[in-house]
């Protein structure tokens, strides 16, 4: 009888699946940060996205009987008289943002017999319908950049076409997953963003700043060591010519090019293997491999136990390889992080000076936990020229001409500073400093670290802010009011060199 009581008790301590939260939210990392400093103990949240949802949310159900299946509305409207950055030359303009959308959410434990084994499936799924209004008045170019020096935003696409006044963009934003959750190993597909480091900024290998992108994750989860895979495709902007036999209706085809030919986009793909060892509970350190692939994604770089870097020799080195390691430990109300890429890293030739393919970006954060409810945190980033370019532009590590990695590209430095204080359980305030230098990247030996003159002159952004925001309670779920307030002083950025910029949003279902 004992023994059937000791069975039963350790099938009821498994009993409990996570649930995974894709909706970033910076106020809930902030929390789970300082619970962690607090008990001194490292989670996955802190170095890993999509982590374990930490937030007690609840928002109102369509289905009022769906039982586990759950549609929830997604409502925003924002306000900005400097446009949000959206384009350097509208900084001086009034904005509003409006962004209606749904939520699809489905979570079922998997049971046998009468008990719940902790495994569960879950599928999730976001859409947003943005419109944006102002500039001005002016009409947009559809071929501008969105949000180039604003690294809180990124969007896949945006149209001016057909836009209703014509003074507005519109762009929408899709996002889904399913995912098999267990004790022992995740299993994750899905459109959404990823992100892995130790960085509150933005990491070195994979940021979370640039769109979502379709990916397929899994994740092993042993006592003391963590394995997680990433496979994603990522978008080039590159196109090349098909030359097919004179029988082709080349007239009526919709993809023509009338000056050269069928046009089809190339492929790029990224793959992450990234091993972390927990040597204590409070002691952390992971290890990575990177790399871009253009074109077609061998099997080589999907095997779990095979080094990318026998894989892309054996491939004939034209792929881009990136390694990395980063390393997080808590003691004392303080947590210390460090994060380093190499690109093109010579092991044989490290420290020699001559030698012209090691190529590093770097980080260093601090944590303090203030008091009960506060916490500040520093990081500085620091990246070569050469990381984040290649030879072949097929294989740089961008989507959507957004970088992957850390949102200033190569060739930057940054120095980030937020003091994050939660007045209440339903308020909470932040001041930010953020002060950005940007060179010019290239794939050149030669290059020297920000280096610039007149025909490449170096941007700067310095902003400093302060974010204050209330939950509001309602029938509903909770609606959030957020105000920023940041002064921009730039150079070589906007049109505008210094401005205030002033933000009201009223977000529902969307975090901040």
């Amino acid at each position: 009888m004992y023994i059937i009581y000791l069975i039963i008790l350790v099938i009821l301590s498994m009993s409990f699946a996570d649930i995974l939260n894709f909706n970033y939210s910076k106020k809930e990392y902030l929390i789970n940060e300082m619970k962690s400093i607090k008990e001194s103990q490292i989670n996955q949240g802190l170095h890993l996205f999509p982590s374990v949802d930490y937030s007690n949310e609840d928002y109102v159900n369509i289905l009022k009987n769906g039982g586990d299946l759950k549609i929830h509305p997604i409502f925003a409207i924002r306000y900005s008289n400097a446009a949000f950055e959206m384009f350097e030359d509208y900084v001086g303009s009034d904005l509003m943002w409006i962004s209606p959308g749904l939520e699809f959410e489905y979570s079922k434990p998997i049971v046998m017999g009468f008990f719940d084994l902790g495994i569960s499936i879950q599928a999730w799924s976001r859409f947003y319908k943005h419109s944006a209004y102002g500039f001005n008045g002016d009409v947009i170019d559809n071929q501008l950049s969105m949000f180039n020096y604003n690294p809180d935003h990124s969007f896949e696409f945006y149209t001016s076409n057909f836009v209703k006044p014509e003074h507005g963009v519109e762009f929408d934003q899709g996002e889904g997953a399913v995912a098999l959750v267990s004790p022992w190993i995740d299993v994750i597909f899905g459109k959404f963003k990823s992100s892995v480091g130790p960085s509150f900024s933005g990491n070195l290998s994979l940021s979370g700043q640039s769109p979502n992108f379709a990916q397929i994750q899994t994740r092993f989860k042993l006592s003391k060591i963590d394995f997680t895979i990433v496979v994603g495709e990522l978008y080039s902007n590159l196109f090349e010519n098909i030359n097919y036999s004179d029988q082709y209706d080349f007239q009526n085809s919709p993809d023509i090019d009338q000056e050269n030919g069928l046009v089809k986009k190339v492929n790029r793909y990224i793959v992450n293997h990234r091993l972390d060892y927990y040597i204590r509970d409070n002691l952390r350190i992971g290890f990575y491999e990177q790399v871009i692939v253009g074109h077609n994604l061998s099997f080589s770089y999907m095997i779990p136990t095979v080094p990318f870097w026998s894989a892309q020799h054996s491939l004939g080195d034209t792929d881009n390889l990136q390694l990395g390691f980063d390393i997080d430990y808590i003691g004392n109300k303080n947590r210390l992080y460090m994060a380093l890429i190499m690109d093109e890293w010579d092991p044989y030739n490290t420290f020699d000076s001559d030698n012209h393919h090691n190529w590093f970006g770097g980080q260093l954060g601090f944590s303090r936990l203030i008091s009960e409810n506060s916490i500040l945190k520093a990081e500085y980033t620091k990246i070569q020229p050469q990381v984040y370019t290649h030879d072949h532009p097929i294989n740089l590590p961008y989507h959507h001409d957004y970088p992957v990695g850390f949102w200033s590209k190569g060739d930057s430095e940054e120095i980030f500073l937020n003091y994050f204080f939660k007045l209440s359980e339903l308020k909470d305030l932040s001041i930010i400093v953020r002060h950005t230098i940007m060179g010019s990247p290239r794939y050149d030996e030669n290059a020297d670290f920000l280096d610039s003159d007149d025909s490449n002159p170096l941007k700067k952004r310095l902003a400093i802010g302060v974010r204050f925001s209330s939950v509001i309670d309602s029938k509903l779920g909770p609606f959030k009011y957020v105000m920023n307030l940041n002064r921009i002083d730039s150079n070589n950025l906007y049109n505008d060199g210094q401005f205030l910029d002033c933000q009201i949003s009223l977000l529902y279902n969307i975090n901040y």
